[in-house]
């Protein structure tokens, strides 16, 4: 939650001190290149294979044969990180000097080259971090980002103190910003992981658990490079057509993952190590009862903030970024955006927990073929789109390609492990969450006839945000839905 609220205030103030301008969108591209790594190396497929490896040696060998594991990862990962920083750097000076006409694109390739050596530091955290997720610990890892968040705000303040609104030097220094938070990311979870008794060692010896980790890996990586090549084939077009659409699409991604980043991954955060160490004591009626509370746990959440986001789309775009630079054109072009996108975030959530269902099973291959498809179809569709629609049509690809890995994971997953029965559970979230869009349509209706402008969003969003929350809840009273405890502690909670 902490991270979260301080990710919507750091864009709040990106946005603001930059507006919807070529500036902002070369340094959102230049930010989504390390991005792009950290979800391919740190937090994606690295982890992925690591946890559930980690959780058996951890089990049948103790700390000591865990840390020495971690050691032969971080040494490898090390290397490559390093190696791949340097390539990145050179790549983007390259392209900075090949577009120095284009302001935007040179700005893109300028900043990427600043940006780089983030991925050495926000990958080897997210190593350090997946470590004390499998021992047990999550409070220190989920305060990483914040730290990023912090320093990147502090930034943007000090700019905007010295230099305004739009200025290439608030964007230089909003980029060592990001720096400062990657090291603080990176020692945090480092110091603490020594306060369990973890040393580093230089090790590049193999050993079985190493071997099996990088069966792992293989297909791993390469499912999930398939997704973030598409995200990045969607900020690459996004870029590409205008200095709003790749704004656009960031404030409707980030708003988004405010309830993924909240709800859904923290689900995910913490059934995974438990799911993993299940499917290690193959204890399946087990496994599938965990695993079917996760997913009707993380379906309450999504949904509602799906149907939410669309109903008030305007409304909460309005109060949160419409300050500074950042004026009510923007807003209106952003709106559209983010209802469609909104639609994707139930689709987003079951496609990343049936795919974490899988690695927990230590099957990594199944999701990287059914990415394949999802991949080829978001090309066709972003291309296809793009043209009439601009941003909303790769808004629209996005949401429609995911379709694919949601289904065919979940129905390969059910033949496999048997029906979870969650289905039921579903359906009541999905009743719910339209009773609860139809009363917001209507009070948007009668709250309209009383202010106007901005007053109207903030009126908006403090009323009918909690009364639509109350709506919902009360729907899923009336239905008789069966983990209603778990959803008020699960909110009480976060």
């Amino acid at each position: 939650m902490g991270s979260r609220v301080l990710g919507l205030v750091r864009d709040q103030l990106t946005f603001a001190v930059l507006g919807a301008s070529a500036l902002s969108s070369a340094f959102l591209f230049a930010f989504a290149l390390p991005n792009l790594f950290r979800r391919l190396l740190g937090e994606g497929a690295l982890t992925s294979a690591m946890m559930p490896v980690l959780a058996n040696t951890l089990k049948d060998g103790g700390k000591d044969a865990a840390f020495a594991l971690l050691n032969r990862v971080l040494s490898r990962a090390g290397a490559v990180l390093l190696a791949i920083a340097a390539a990145g750097i050179l790549l983007s000076i390259a392209g900075a000097e090949i577009f120095r006409g284009d302001y935007r694109l040179f700005w893109s390739g300028a900043f990427s080259a600043i940006l780089f050596p983030y991925i050495i530091l926000i990958c080897l955290a997210a190593v350090f971090c997946g470590a004390l997720n499998t021992l047990g610990i999550f409070g220190i890892p989920s305060v990483g980002p914040m730290l990023l968040n912090a320093a990147m705000i502090a930034s943007l303040a000090v700019g905007w103190l010295f230099w305004g609104q739009e200025n290439i030097y608030t964007t230089l220094l909003l980029c060592g910003g990001v720096l400062v938070g990657g090291a603080a990311q990176l020692f945090l979870p480092l110091f603490y992981l020594r306060s369990k008794g973890w040393r580093f060692k230089a090790d590049f010896s193999s050993s079985a658990e190493l071997s099996e980790l990088m069966r792992l890996f293989t297909p791993a990586l390469l499912g999930a490079s398939i997704i973030q090549i598409n995200l990045m084939i969607s900020k690459f077009l996004a870029n590409s057509i205008n200095d709003t659409a790749l704004p656009g699409l960031y404030i409707a991604d980030r708003l988004v993952e405010l309830p993924l980043g909240i709800f859904t991954f923290a689900i995910i955060t913490v059934y995974f190590p438990k799911l993993s160490k299940l499917g290690a004591d193959n204890s399946p009626k087990t496994y599938m009862a965990e695993y079917r509370r996760g997913l009707i746990s993380m379906a309450a959440v999504t949904v509602p903030a799906a149907a939410g986001l669309i109903a008030l789309s305007e409304d909460i775009i309005a109060v949160l970024f419409e300050w500074g630079a950042f004026g009510g054109a923007d807003v209106a072009m952003c709106a559209p955006i983010l209802s469609i996108s909104a639609m994707g975030i139930p689709v987003f959530s079951l496609a990343a927990f049936a795919t974490k269902g899988f690695h927990s099973c230590k099957d990594t291959k199944t999701p990287v073929k059914v990415s394949v498809v999802s991949f080829a179809l978001n090309v066709a569709l972003s291309f296809g789109l793009m043209g009439p629609f601009g941003a909303r049509g790769l808004a629209a690809a996005g949401v429609l390609s995911a379709l694919v890995p949601a289904t065919v994971l979940s129905e390969v997953f059910r033949r496999r492990k048997g029906s979870s029965g969650a289905w039921k559970e579903l359906l009541k979230c999905v009743f719910a969450a339209v009773a609860m869009y139809c009363a917001l349509i209507v009070a948007k209706d009668i709250t309209a006839l009383l202010v106007h402008g901005k007053a109207l969003a903030f009126l908006n969003c403090a009323l009918l945000i909690p009364a639509g929350a109350g709506i919902y809840a009360l729907a899923l009273k009336i239905l008789a839905f069966e983990q209603m405890d778990d959803l008020v502690k699960l909110f009480i909670r976060r």
